[in-house]
């Protein structure tokens, strides 16, 4: 049963490469439609000063709302 995720990315004063940078990276995260997992695969993923993205992710239970600067992957 797929999720019914909306995500929505926005972009302010944030270059294309940058940002084609990050749509790529995005296509790498997992969501789970539970907010325990959720978290624990949030730790998993270090944040780091560079650039500031805003994504909200709506799921039927949970609003998201975090703040990534960076995906660095383990």
């Amino acid at each position: 049963m797929p999720l019914n995720l909306f995500i929505t990315a926005s972009f302010f004063a944030i270059s294309k490469p940058v940002k084609w940078r990050f749509l790529e990276m995005m296509k790498k995260v997992i969501i789970f439609d539970n907010k325990a997992l959720l978290q624990k695969v949030e730790k998993q993923y270090f944040l780091k000063e560079s650039f500031d993205f805003i994504i909200s992710i709506k799921t039927n239970t949970y609003l998201f709302k975090t703040r990534i600067y960076e995906l660095l992957y383990n």
